[in-house]
């Protein structure tokens, strides 16, 4: 009897199992445009990859990837937060992204700042201003009349 190879178990969007390559768990280190990534969600606690591949640009499907590898064991830089499944259309939109610990401390290693973690009771409120201030800075990049000013 011929044994079929297996085929590859499709991973759930919704865990943190590793994404297996020739039967090992991919490991990934921080490039520059994920520390730019990763200060993008220190400004703006959760986004969308829609969102932040508007700011860092590149290919989409090749982005969905990385931050896929990025929230995924053994790496485990940023978090997709559950709230979002509450949504009714949540398994047909982006995901929404946010800065977990060791994305914190790939910053700090490089001598950025970042905000600590906190846990807010209203998470659609929270991700409604973060995707309104992030619409209004993508705004201000594309007129040169005008500029955004920041809190700090």
């Amino acid at each position: 009897m011929d044994a079929r190879p297996q085929k590859p178990r499709r991973s759930s969007r919704w865990t943190r199992d590793p994404v297996i390559d020739d039967g090992e768990a991919v490991v990934v280190y921080p490039t520059d445009r994920d520390i730019e990534i990763f200060k993008l969600l220190t400004r703006y606690r959760y986004l969308p990859g829609d969102y932040i591949h508007a700011f860092v640009g590149g290919g989409f499907k090749g982005l969905n990837r990385r931050l896929n590898l990025l929230s995924r064991k053994p790496n485990l830089y940023i978090a997709r937060p559950p709230q979002q499944r509450d949504s009714a259309s949540a398994n047909h939109r982006p995901l929404i992204d946010e800065l977990d610990d060791r994305a914190s401390r790939a910053l700090r290693e490089r001598g950025l700042s970042f905000q600590p973690k906190k846990y807010h009771s209203n998470f659609a409120h929270e991700l409604m201003v973060a995707q309104i201030m992030a619409s209004i800075e993508l705004g201000t990049k594309e007129n040169t009349y005008v500029r955004l000013i920041s809190w700090p």
